[in-house]
């Protein structure tokens, strides 16, 4: 058993270095892959990628060519209206250049009447003011004259009372008068 067991060692210790030449290409192999399989995942993501520009670019080029199949639509549908007759033309482009020129002049005329509407916007304020103005003057002359009124009736009741006073006066210098006749007749 001995033997057997120094007999294995010894080839074990021989096929060391090839085991671990096996090794190191086992690991270098494992590192291979894991780049490999890296590598693939990247190309599988700009698979993607590029499948969904390709998507994009099928929708653009679909859109292009509707808009193309619009546009030639459009083209004929012009092309029948364009009016091949040059008098016909001419006669178009004649109302066209009329129709246009009466537009222009009642813009115009709108334009003069909307001026000379402001112009006598204008002149009514101006107006409001001044008569605003000569309208506070007149109720300053109107109260004025009611308290001259009101004054003169005062003065007037003053004079009435006024004169009721010298009437009261004559009637008392009267009986006075008459008192003192009284008294210098009992006197005398």
């Amino acid at each position: 058993l001995n033997a057997e067991i120094a007999g294995y060692s010894e080839a074990r210790e021989r096929e060391l270095p090839l085991v671990q030449e096996v090794e190191s290409k086992v690991k270098e192999l494992r590192e291979m892959i894991a780049g490999l399989n890296s590598n693939q995942m990247s190309l599988r993501t700009s698979f993607r990628n590029l499948k969904e520009k390709t998507g994009q670019m099928d929708e653009k080029i679909s859109k292009a060519e509707f808009d193309l199949v619009q546009s030639v639509q459009e083209n004929a549908n012009l092309r029948s209206k364009i009016v091949q007759s040059p008098d016909k033309l001419q006669r178009a482009l004649e109302e066209k250049k009329l129709a246009r020129d009466e537009a222009k002049n009642a813009e115009r005329s709108a334009i003069q009447s909307f001026q000379e509407k402001t112009a006598t916007v204008e002149v009514y304020s101006k107006a409001l003011k001044k008569m605003s103005k000569h309208f506070a003057l007149m109720q300053a002359i109107h109260e004025q004259v009611n308290s001259a009124k009101s004054v003169e009736k005062e003065c007037k009741g003053l004079k009435a009372k006024l004169s009721d006073d010298v009437v009261l006066d004559k009637s008392l210098e009267a009986k006075l008068i008459e008192w003192e006749g009284k008294g210098s007749w009992t006197i005398g």
